[in-house]
């Protein structure tokens, strides 16, 4: 539960596969270790920075990659149903997710950009290596929106290279 920067009982149940999950939460939080409740809410709790931070090295330590790698993808699918778009993101960017992260801006970039949340998105982009994005019509035609109006003329370059990768993979979407 500790890639999860907030823990409703819920998610502690689904990720760990533990149905006293949330119990086991409670507790800590009952005898105060270093576990809060949010308080606008009565079944959603939150680690103290630095506990959180030693589960997570802990995490990494005691179970094998897949596992965690496995933990963090589901963290990041139950972000994405809350909505916590900018949490499930700073998740894959912290593990260096660039694979989930490209697709997850890609799925979320037309959403945000249009509730006027560029800014979100380009600094999602800035975070993949060059590569990633130089090697993805759909990543380069986003990072082209997000620098229309600041810098047109790097938007068009990009565009172009968006167009050429949408031709070159027969990609009618990215044509229109």
């Amino acid at each position: 539960t500790c890639f999860l920067p907030d823990i409703s009982i819920e998610h502690a149940v689904s990720l760990s596969n533990n149905e006293t999950a949330g119990n086991i939460i409670h507790g800590l939080h009952k005898r105060n270790y270093f576990t809060s409740r949010i308080t606008n809410s009565e079944n959603v709790y939150r680690y103290h920075p630095l506990f959180r931070t030693f589960l997570i090295v802990q995490s990494k330590k005691e179970l094998d990659a897949q596992c965690v790698a496995d933990i963090q993808a589901e963290s990041v699918k139950l972000l994405e149903q809350d909505g916590a778009l900018v949490v499930a993101a700073t998740l894959l960017i912290d593990n260096a997710d660039w694979l989930r992260l490209s697709r997850f801006i890609v799925k979320y970039a037309k959403e945000l950009i249009a509730a006027n949340r560029i800014h979100t998105v380009m600094t999602w982009l800035q975070q993949l290596p060059a590569p990633t994005v130089e090697n993805s019509g759909w990543l380069l035609f986003w990072r082209g929106i997000c620098m229309l109006t600041r810098r047109p003329l790097q938007a068009r370059q990009d565009f172009i290279k968006a167009l050429e990768h949408f031709k070159t993979n027969a990609d009618t979407a990215g044509q229109c």
